[in-house]
């Protein structure tokens, strides 16, 4: 155990050591969010956005397609896969797609 000489050490250790644990939950805090981004694949422009900022989870993906910008959410599944869960709202040229988007979420997804 350590002595000091004074409470003003005492303190000053003390809060040496709280500031460098918060700079290390800051740090891990910040490497644990979810990224959104963007790919282009096949000619096409595809944004990702996390809806759970902690955690893999849920992600909404637009896409432009015959000159609107549609939606489609892509969930993480039991097995650790990202799928389409609303096929009937992405367009059908991009259902081939799901394992690729579904990748790209898994490698770019995180922080």
């Amino acid at each position: 155990m350590k002595v000091y000489e004074n409470e003003h050490d005492q303190l000053t250790t003390f809060s040496l050591a709280y500031k460098s644990a918060l700079r290390t939950a800051f740090i891990v805090y910040l490497s644990a969010m979810t990224n959104n981004f963007k790919i282009d694949f096949e000619g096409s422009d595809f944004e990702f956005f996390s809806m759970n900022r902690w955690k893999l989870q849920l992600y909404q993906v637009y896409v432009m397609y015959e000159g609107k910008r549609k939606r489609f959410h892509m969930q993480l599944n039991e097995e650790g896969k990202f799928y389409i869960t609303d096929k009937q709202t992405c367009p059908q040229i991009y259902l081939h797609l799901e394992d690729t988007l579904g990748d790209a979420i898994l490698k770019l997804g995180r922080s």
